[in-house]
C-alpha cells in the first residue's frame, strides 16, 4: 500500500484581534504571537514602581496615560517582522484608540523594558537591540534599558542610536534633550535618587521629575 505525505498545513498569520485573546504579555512579530518567559521578584517589582510614577505624573498633569505590561501597541510591519510592543511600563500621551477595549494604534511615548534573569548574554543583548532599534524606528522618543544586576539604566533617545545617558546606582545627576511627541524640545534629568524622565506637563517646557527608588534601582 502507498502512502502519500500531507502537505503541511498552510501558515495562517495571526492578527491583532489574536493577540487581545492572549492571557498575559504578548507581541506580535511576522504575524506569530510571541510570548516572554515570566519574570522574577526583582524585575516585577521595579516594573511596578515605575508604572506607579508614571500613573501619578498622569494623575497630576491631566496628560498622558501610564501602562503597564499588558497594553499592547500596535504598529505598521516593520523589517524585523514586528507588529506590535508591550514595554514592561509605558506611558502615551497620543489619542486612544476609537475602541478602547482594543490596543492603541501607533507607539508609545515612552517605554521602559526591565530586564529579566534571561536577558543576559548574547544572544538577548542582540534581541533587545533588535527592539529598541524597533521602538526608535516605530517613533518612540525615549526608551529605558533597565538593569537590576548591575543596578544601571541606559536612556536611549531618537537621535542617538547609543545609550544617551547612563545612570549607575550612586551615580552623578546627568541631563539631555529630545524632542516630545508634539516636536517640542525638552531637558530631561536622571539623577541619583532613580527619578524618573517623563514627558512635560501641558503648560511646562521642563520634563516632570518624579521620585522612583530613592539611592537603588
Amino acid at each position: 500500500m502507498s502512502v502519500r505525505a500531507l502537505p503541511p498545513p498552510a501558515f495562517v498569520p495571526a492578527t491583532l484581534d489574536d493577540l487581545l485573546k492572549v492571557p498575559g504579555q504578548a507581541e506580535l512579530i511576522g504575524g506569530r504571537i510571541i510570548r516572554p518567559m515570566p519574570t522574577g521578584y526583582r524585575p516585577r517589582q521595579i516594573a511596578g514602581r515605575v508604572f506607579r510614577k508614571l500613573g501619578d505624573h498622569a494623575d497630576a498633569t491631566g496628560t498622558g496615560e501610564a501602562f503597564t505590561d499588558r497594553m499592547g501597541f500596535a504598529v505598521p510591519q516593520m523589517p524585523s517582522g514586528r507588529q506590535s510592543f508591550s514595554p514592561d511600563a509605558s506611558y502615551y500621551d497620543g489619542p486612544p484608540p476609537a475602541n478602547r477595549m482594543k490596543v492603541i494604534q501607533g507607539p508609545p511615548t515612552f517605554a521602559v523594558e526591565v530586564r529579566s534573569e534571561g536577558d543576559y548574554g548574547p544572544a538577548a543583548e542582540a534581541a533587545m537591540a533588535v527592539k529598541r532599534t524597533d521602538y526608535v524606528a516605530a517613533g518612540t522618543p525615549v526608551v529605558w534599558d533597565v538593569d537590576p544586576v548591575a543596578g544601571v539604566i541606559d536612556c536611549y533617545r531618537a537621535t542617538q542610536p547609543t545609550p544617551s545617558r547612563r545612570c549607575p546606582a550612586g551615580g552623578s545627576t546627568m541631563t539631555g534633550s529630545w524632542p516630545d511627541s508634539r516636536g517640542r524640545s525638552n531637558r530631561p534629568t536622571v539623577s541619583p535618587t532613580r527619578s524618573i524622565l517623563l514627558p512635560p506637563a501641558p503648560k511646562r517646557g521642563d520634563v516632570a521629575l518624579v521620585p522612583l527608588v530613592p539611592q537603588r534601582l
